[in-house]
């Protein structure tokens, strides 16, 4: 459930917080939202839970902060190698966030290039099987998949950070990113885009890359 008030329910419809299993159990007493947000900006999300909650100008006001700070850190920064990759990692797959996602936006929009595997490596897995926004990649194609020059890395379980895994993975040893060192670790929070989590996304990238 991404938010409640007395009046309504707004729940996610994807992802590891999606609450579709209590729908008909909460519909049954209060209005519900359902929200998609994995073919969304996180902008999108919020004009849309703005309208439904009345809070329309909150929703502007926060975005043209955001707005604000991507035009200050696309001035600010210069840009490391390009393409990049975002990616999740566990031990049966490789989540690769596409420019279409609400992360890849982010990048996209201070004037990275993010880059994805090509459709032959792309396989069927647990997270791309419930996202539009995510590709994934099974460990024997880890090697080709990975060939972002900076690679940007999620951790989104307590198991040891992403990074870690790349770097002590074998089949990853000759990745440019890896023989290079450009690799970033991304806030926690990075997994689940909104305000606040994109403005950590976008202090990140200033911090690494400030002119």
């Amino acid at each position: 459930i991404l938010a409640q008030d007395p009046d309504l329910v707004i729940m996610s419809s994807v992802g590891a917080d999606q609450a579709l299993d209590i729908y008909d159990q909460l519909a049954s007493d209060v209005p519900v939202m359902v929200v998609d947000y994995s073919d969304k900006s996180w902008e999108d999300v919020t004009t849309m839970v703005g309208k439904a909650t009345g809070l329309e100008k909150n929703a502007d006001d926060v975005i043209k902060k955001y707005e604000d700070r991507v035009t200050e850190v696309k001035n600010g920064i210069n840009l490391p190698p390009q393409p990049v990759n975002i990616v999740a990692m566990s031990p049966d797959s490789m989540s690769f966030f596409t420019p279409e996602s609400a992360q890849g936006r982010i990048f996209t929009s201070v004037g990275f290039e993010v880059a994805t595997p090509p459709q032959n490596l792309i396989g069927e897995t647990s997270i791309s099987r419930q996202r539009s926004d995510v590709v994934g990649v099974l460990p024997e194609n880890f090697g080709p998949a990975l060939t972002g020059e900076t690679v940007f890395m999620q951790t989104v379980k307590a198991e040891g950070k992403t990074s870690d895994k790349i770097r002590q993975n074998p089949q990853l040893a000759q990745a440019p990113a890896v023989t290079a060192d450009r690799l970033y670790e991304l806030n926690p929070d990075a997994f689940r885009i909104d305000y606040y989590s994109a403005m950590n996304v976008l202090n990140n990238l200033e911090g690494w890359f400030k002119k």
